[in-house]
């Protein structure tokens, strides 16, 4: 029978526990579900709703830390009896020491101190190696990745765009999106697709732009190889171990100077553009949330 995990987030109508949710089904363990529910709503700033979206825990937790013997308890009495604890929220977690394994990812470390969600976790797990320096050692990295099953290549959409960007509305990718499309390029520039809506319009542009808030690399770049997009980010640390190669597999800038650059020059040569989409989705078979949940389960335990 498969191994029995109580996994905790926020659940919000997307979130990144959403993600390592379907891919630890997708592995064939046998999941339940927990922490504070949002309904439909999404809080980016503002509050964005997508009835259709929406996924409920298998048991309701406040909006907040809890004891982690009141989820376990709580659980066993619906019936399920946890192997494993993973833990998967953002600035909310379980407190105190669990009588089974549990693991602590920190979704978010370039924005949320995980100190206090691990002091008594058995293994943190981080999606940013930049930011395991000040965690103790023989904690893991796991970056980010992408949903096959949503984020793909869709070869009848038609080119309407030649940037896209879909994310939270930071001065500097505005500015440069605007730059970008000063030189005569069509620019996506918004905030609210997600699933298939996000798919659809990143395949609608040529290329998926990102810049990072805080030297993080996000699921927006997996998701752009997994889609077929060549993708234009910033440099940041984590860029450095991973097995792909600037200028083969991905585009990437330092400045905003840099960025309209590099948007303007391989605009103006498409097969280049192409052929580094196309490098960069061959190898994106390998970084699948699936693929990534596997490698950390099996190493953290």
């Amino acid at each position: 029978m498969a191994n029995k995990i109580l996994l905790f987030y926020r659940h919000f109508p997307v979130a990144m526990g959403r993600y390592i949710h379907w891919a630890l089904e997708e592995l064939g363990y046998n999941v339940f579900s927990c922490g504070p529910y949002s309904g439909s709503k999404i809080p980016w700033g503002e509050q964005f709703d997508y009835p259709e979206y929406m996924f409920p825990p298998d048991l309701e937790l406040p909006d907040g830390n809890l004891p982690i013997g009141e989820a376990i308890r709580q659980a066993e009495q619906k019936g399920f009896y946890p192997d494993f604890i993973i833990q998967a929220a953002d600035t909310v977690c379980l407190e105190g020491k669990a009588p089974m394994k549990n693991i602590v990812i920190g979704t978010d470390p370039h924005v949320v101190d995980y100190h206090p969600a691990i002091k008594n976790a058995d293994v943190y797990v981080s999606m940013q190696k930049h930011y395991l320096k000040d965690y103790p050692q023989g904690s893991l990295w796991m970056p980010y990745g992408f949903d096959p099953n949503i984020h793909k290549y869709l070869p009848n959409e038609r080119f309407q765009y030649h940037v896209v960007f879909c994310g939270l509305q930071y001065p500097q990718r505005k500015e440069a999106l605007r730059r970008i499309e000063d030189h005569g390029w069509k620019v996506y520039c918004g905030l609210g697709h997600i699933y298939e809506m996000y798919t659809k319009v990143y395949n609608s542009g040529m290329i998926a732009f990102n810049w990072s808030s805080k030297q993080d690399l996000p699921a927006r770049f997996w998701e752009g190889l997994g889609m077929r997009r060549c993708v234009l980010t910033n440099r940041v640390p984590d860029l450095h171990d991973i097995p792909l190669e600037e200028g083969v597999d991905y585009i990437a800038f330092s400045d905003m100077d840099e960025a309209v650059e590099k948007a303007d020059y391989y605009l103006k040569r498409p097969e280049a553009l192409f052929q580094i989409a196309n490098n960069g989705y061959k190898k994106s078979k390998n970084f699948t949330w699936k693929k990534r949940v596997a490698a950390m389960f099996k190493e953290a335990l």
